[in-house]
């Protein structure tokens, strides 16, 4: 069944979706001058690369800078673990291929070599607090949707009707 653009969005329940996606953030740092460079790649990540995060099960992958500090969020399909998704980028000929790429513009966040072979770190950044909207509102928003349609669907079964017995 065709998704209606934007429906998923709308029906989506950031609340819900928490409960059930892993989020991983973690800290990465460019060589001093590199800043620049880094910026470019990332907007030009090579679509065998990004093919590859989605096979992994990653739904999303956000990337901040601040100087010459990176902040890199992956956010795991729902029943993919952070775990799975690395162990199938660490696979990944293409994925390595990338990481050796940046290995040359990358350094430790304590100021050591960066590893290509281990560009993922274990479990990322403690998280200590998160919100979500109240999953009440969520509901709240699919049973309006419900009546919504509700009605919609019986106008248009009304007027089937009507027409079919217009002779």
């Amino acid at each position: 069944m065709a998704d209606v653009k934007g429906l998923s969005d709308f029906l989506a329940c950031p609340a819900q979706q928490h409960m059930t996606r892993k989020r991983v953030l973690f800290r990465l740092r460019c060589k001093e001058g590199q800043e620049e460079e880094y910026r470019r790649r990332h907007r030009n990540v090579w679509p065998v690369v990004e093919a590859d995060l989605a096979r992994a099960g990653v739904d999303s992958m956000n990337v901040w800078m601040d100087g010459r500090d990176i902040l890199l969020m992956m956010e795991m399909a729902p029943g993919t673990s952070f775990a799975e998704a690395t162990r199938y980028l660490d696979a990944s000929a293409e994925s390595v291929r990338w990481e050796a790429f940046m290995e040359e513009i990358m350094e430790g966040v304590d100021g050591t070599d960066y590893d290509p072979n281990n560009a993922y770190p274990e479990d990322g950044l403690e998280q200590v607090y998160v919100y979500s909207r109240p999953v009440w509102t969520c509901r709240h928003r699919h049973s309006l949707m419900a009546m919504t349609l509700g009605v919609a669907a019986a106008g248009f079964l009304i007027a089937a009707v009507k027409g079919s017995h217009r002779g």
